[in-house]
């Protein structure tokens, strides 16, 4: 049985995940559009990518450096509340927003921040899931509790199964 099971992976799996992987290459897909309907369509993603163990690409974020130290906290204050223009919101504690892998961006890539990228102001929390990073900022609250906030739950992410703490 693991022998099949070895079989199945070399002769059936690994040639499938090389052929999908050229129906995401834009020079394939310009040549056999095909491709692309067979496999379902493109998947696209934003991540940091390295080859072999050599970087790949590079995307240079613009910050406001220790923008809480300019304003100054209540020593009471345990957690920062972000708002965006929309319905969402997010929540750090303190020791998270004060990372030096935390900041404010208002630039990426020697440009002003753009509407795709999270404009005018986002938040990048570079040590947790994606969905801390929250775009599109329009107000900072700093807070000694979340109970008042919103849900009192630190974050929307909770109504939609996911965690507030989002570590990784």
């Amino acid at each position: 049985m693991q022998r099949l099971s070895y079989l199945a992976v070399i002769f059936l799996f690994f040639p499938l995940i090389i052929i999908t992987g050229f129906a995401m290459s834009p020079a394939i897909t310009s040549v056999f559009s095909q491709f692309v309907t067979i496999f379902g369509g493109h998947q696209t993603a934003r991540t940091l990518h390295f080859f072999l163990g050599v970087f790949h690409r590079r995307m240079d974020w613009r910050a406001a450096s220790h923008a809480l130290n300019l304003v100054g906290i209540s020593p009471q204050a345990k957690f920062v509340v972000v708002f965006p223009y929309d319905d969402a919101w997010d929540s750090l504690d303190l020791p998270d927003a004060f990372h030096p892998q935390t900041f404010l961006t208002y630039g990426l890539n020697g440009s002003d921040l753009s509407t795709d990228h999270g404009a005018p102001l986002r938040l990048r929390v570079a040590r947790q899931l994606g969905y801390k990073s929250v775009k599109y900022l329009s107000r900072i609250t700093v807070t000694d509790s979340l109970k008042n906030v919103k849900n009192g739950l630190g974050s929307v992410q909770p109504d939609f199964g996911y965690s507030w703490y989002a570590g990784i």
